[in-house]
This record gives C-alpha cells, structure tokens and sequence, in this order.
C-alpha cells in the first residue's frame, strides 16, 4: 500500500534527522492522496520535527475524532505534552495505551513522562513498574523521573536507591571513557 509505505519513509528519514527526505516523501504521498491518514500522519510526523506542534494537532484531532488508532492517538499524546496542556496529552496518552499492540513500551514511556509532568507521582511509578516488569530498561532520564516519582509518593528507600545505582552507574560510564581515552598513552 503506497501510502503506509510512504509514512514509513518519512519516520525512516525523520529517525535520521533528514527533514529533507521526509518532506520529498510526503509530496509524494500528497500527490497520490492528500486525504489518506497515512499522509496526514505524515504531515503531522514533520510538524512535530519542525516544532510546528498547533499544526500537528490540527492534522491528527480529525483522524482521532472519526477513526481513533494507536499512531495517531500516541503523536497527538506527544503534541499536546510538548504544548504542556497536560489534561489532553494525558487523555490521548490513555486512548494509546488502550489501541496500543503489545509490546506497550512506547505509550507506556510517553503515558510516564505526562504523569510526571502532571505530578500523578502513582501513575507514573504504576507506568514505570510495567514497563520494568516486561523486560524493558530505562534511559538514565527515566530512572530519575521514576526515582522521584517514588520520592513524591513517600517511597523514599526505593528512591533513593534507584538515585544510588544511576549515580554509580554513571560513574562506571566516566570511568570507561577516561581510560579509552587515556589507554593509547599508557
């Protein structure tokens, strides 16, 4: 089908930072079929990467309104977070997380970032937990919105020993790079 296989060029090109690229394949795909969802998900992907946040909204809330999905659902949630109206970015995120297929990881990691946002410190240690549970890891960033999440909600032990082992873990990180850097003079 050309035009998912269009939206997956501009993601594509978008995940290496070509904004270029991404625009081409969307007048492609605009050319062929300005309507179709998938060109306007494009649309909204390359609005999101120019920080023309409005625009990405006003692309995605039609699709939401007629035919909810996932993708759509999920670019609306990171919309709305990024224009910091919490409430919608917080009931987008909920639709993605209910049209999401397994894995959930990445509703899940956004749904998070909105409940710290929001200071929904149990909504967030609950996303953080799932995610955990399921085998994924978190990004230094994560762990520390998770570390104070569980501060927040009085869970301060197992805070601070998620705060312990980023701090230790960063340091073995500094460690490696000064001896790589270090080695050929050695």
């Amino acid at each position: 089908d050309a035009p998912l296989l269009g939206e997956a060029l501009v993601r594509l090109a978008l995940r290496r930072g070509d904004l270029a690229s991404a625009r081409a394949a969307w007048v492609e795909m605009a050319e062929e079929d300005e309507t179709a969802p998938a060109t306007q998900i494009a649309a909204a992907r390359i609005a999101l990467a120019e920080q023309r946040l409005s625009d990405a909204v006003a692309l995605l809330t039609p699709l939401s309104e007629t035919k909810p999905h996932y993708e759509t659902e999920r670019l609306l949630a990171l919309a709305y977070h990024r224009l910091a109206d919490l409430a919608a970015a917080r009931r987008h995120a909920e639709r993605a997380l209910r049209l999401a297929p397994p894995p959930k990881s990445a509703a899940l990691r956004l749904s998070a970032s909105i409940d710290v946002d929001s200071h929904e410190w149990r909504r967030a240690i609950r996303a953080y937990e799932e995610l955990l549970q399921s085998g994924q890891s978190l990004a230094p960033a994560e762990r520390a919105d998770f570390a104070l999440a569980l501060y927040r909600a009085e869970r301060v032990d197992e805070g601070r020993q998620i705060l312990d082992e980023l701090a230790r873990s960063e340091e073995r990180r500094v460690g490696k790079e000064c001896r790589s850097r270090w080695a050929p003079y050695h």
